[in-house]
């Protein structure tokens, strides 16, 4: 059965869906939470700062406050999640998705299957100091589902557009949907605007959604918003060809690989040729010019792929193009000469066409080629979750090593969702092939669940006691679920494919079994290798380490009570979301949070035997 047809019949199911012992659990996202007077994160515009016409974002490119590109701010704070996974045959490269998750991966309620206001995307002050007649309007594409596997509930769930009036101080309706007709292509609208509240210096507008708040449920994308004069973005049309997508590797079968082991064959290890995907926008027919891949180092360009071929695009279409992989006649290397254990290239495959200079951006998709200590399949974001459900169930992921080396760790993007498991064990395997599944244990270690506070979708290291031998050739590495009987939940990446051909099985107590239900995906566990492990174990802030941590209530307002199984004085720092610390104390067991801001801190602390804890914590006033 395709995926597909398994998604339609999902729909008629609760979002935590079990298919022969196999479980789609929603994934998080690093979101941030939609409280109106949220002020963490939030870009200040100076006095009499307004963005002038035309505003438009494609969401190629970071327009959020802080972004690293050093592009202009458009929009007030990062309230929901920037990404190229989530949505299907987008207008173009890169959308902004609305769930159910909070800022820092975590569903707002993990348990209460409530629905609430969730998500916010506000833009910067406008000058929107027009006449009725002005012709001035907002246009946007929207998506619900896309590529998560929940669609939004057609009873609740809700992409809501707010106009905010800056004289009268007051957000008000402009549009909204609950339409679901449509899960695989974007919608166009358009809202003319001609209030004279609206048409005036400091104007904003905003995308909300209504949500299911334990996971990513309810998913709504959005895409393309413009905001202009003159009716000239009162329809689909426009003077641009862009990129919709494109590769995440260059290699053959991985999207990530350890250096040495790429160094022993490099040639054997790259793809002979790669595909773009672009759209054009326009009601003409174009063609592609000025194509090429560049290759670089730490800014330092080192090669350019040439492409000579200007192949044609139909007016209001998508076309596949494909990029041979060659230099000078030659295949094309990455040179491993330039670093002993790990090298980061940035890949750049560039549109020479350039029509609409607001969204330049577009016509050039990037994506970083990672020669470190692991492998992987994925493209390191996540979707949804997966687990293989059952108190003792097992995982277990098939790899092909290319150089006999020491196997050190598992990266696993452990995911925080429904049910709460962190600081519950676990255990890291490794297993021999025996004929397709796992054969013969060759180590394995009892760890504890831990949720990344510090990045996006942040995947852990779980290191193995002892370096493991492992010989060139095929092995598994996956773990086992101790108490949790829904199972400890990976992260999902449904735009690759790692887990077909059998290499995804699990075992739920009749056996390994290949995967029925995601062969169409990747889990996110990545074997890592070293000839030095104590090298790359990174500490992973003994933040789970204290048994039975607990904090409530939370959200809180004035006290909070800290739990332990152990008693005894706790030594506990707050820090805010930045890292900075917020203050140090030694309490017994309750901590006075009254002077706290309303927001999001870590709280973390340190019992007498020296281990220690992180939890997060939401003040609300």
């Amino acid at each position: 059965m395709k995926i597909k047809q398994i998604l339609a019949i999902l729909l008629f199911f609760p979002p935590s869906f079990l298919f022969a012992q196999e479980m789609i659990v929603p994934a998080t996202i690093n979101v941030e939470r939609a409280v109106e007077d949220r002020k963490d994160n939030r870009y200040i515009a100076k006095s009499g700062e307004l963005i002038s016409l035309p505003f438009v974002d494609d969401f190629s490119s970071d327009f959020f406050p802080g972004n690293e590109e050093g592009n202009p701010v458009l929009w007030e704070q990062r309230k929901a999640s920037l990404n190229r996974g989530l949505g299907i045959n987008p207008p173009t490269l890169g959308i902004v998705s609305f769930d159910g998750t909070d800022e820092s991966g975590y569903p707002y309620d993990f348990q209460s299957g409530g629905t609430g206001p969730a998500d916010t995307l506000t833009s910067c002050p406008i000058n929107l100091n027009y006449d009725s007649g002005d012709g001035v309007g907002i246009s946007f594409y929207y998506q619900p589902r896309g590529n998560s596997f929940f669609p939004p509930n057609s009873q609740n769930d809700s992409l809501i557009l707010e106009f905010y009036a800056p004289e009268l101080d007051t957000w008000y309706w402009a549009w909204s949907t609950l339409d679901l007709s449509d899960f695989e292509n974007f919608s166009f609208v358009y809202l003319p605007i001609t209030d004279s509240r609206f048409l005036k210096e400091g104007f904003k507008f905003r995308f909300r959604n209504i949500a299911f708040l334990d996971g990513l449920f309810s998913v709504w994308n959005i895409d393309y918003v413009w905001l202009d004069e003159n009716n000239i973005n009162d329809d689909p049309i426009v003077n641009d060809v862009a990129f919709i997508n494109g590769p995440i590797s260059l290699l053959s079968d991985y999207s990530a690989m350890p250096l040495t082991h790429y160094a022993s064959d490099p040639s054997q290890r790259m793809l002979e040729n790669t595909a773009v995907r672009f759209r054009n926008l326009n009601d003409n027919p174009r063609t592609l010019e000025g194509n090429e891949i560049v290759i670089s180092l730490e800014s330092v360009n080192l090669d350019v792929i040439d492409n000579p071929n200007t192949p044609a695009i139909a007016a209001l279409s998508t076309a596949n193009y494909s990029y041979q992989l060659e230099t000078n006649g030659d295949q094309f290397v990455f040179d491993t000469s330039l670093g002993d254990e790990e090298l980061i290239f940035d890949v750049d495959i560039k549109l020479g066409t350039v029509d609409f200079s607001e969204t330049a951006t577009n016509n050039t998709f990037s994506f970083e080629q990672i020669f470190s200590t692991y492998y992987s399949y994925d493209d390191g974001s996540a979707e949804s979750g997966y687990a293989a459900a059952g108190t003792g169930s097992r995982l277990a992921i098939r790899y092909n090593n290319f150089l006999s080396d020491s196997l050190c760790a598992l990266r696993i993007y452990t995911m925080p969702i429904s049910n709460d498991f962190e600081g519950t064990s676990f255990t890291i395997k490794v297993w021999e092939d025996n004929g397709g599944v796992p054969g013969e244990e060759l180590a394995s270690a009892s760890r504890q669940v831990i949720y990344g506070l510090n990045t996006y979708q942040e995947i852990i290291n779980y290191e193995f006691e002892e370096p493991v031998f492992i010989p060139s050739g095929t092995f598994f590495v996956g773990y086992q679920n101790s108490s949790q009987s829904s199972g400890v939940a990976v992260g999902l990446d449904r735009n690759t494919l790692g887990n077909d051909n059998g290499n995804l099985v699990f075992d739920t107590g009749g056996g390994w079994q290949t995967t029925a239900l995601v062969a169409e995906a990747s889990v996110m566990i990545h074997p890592i290798f070293s000839s030095d492990c104590s090298s790359i174990f990174v500490s992973t802030n003994d933040r789970d380490n204290i048994p039975g941590f607990k904090l409530y209530p939370n959200p809180a307002h004035h006290m909070v009570t800290l739990v332990t199984e152990d008693g005894g004085n706790l030594n506990v720092s707050i820090f805010d979301l930045s890292g900075r610390l917020i203050s140090n104390q030694i309490t017994s067991r309750v901590l006075d949070v009254s002077t706290l801001q309303y927001g999001m801190y870590l709280i973390r602390v340190t019992d007498s035997k020296g281990r220690g804890g992180t939890k997060k914590l939401v003040i609300e006033r």
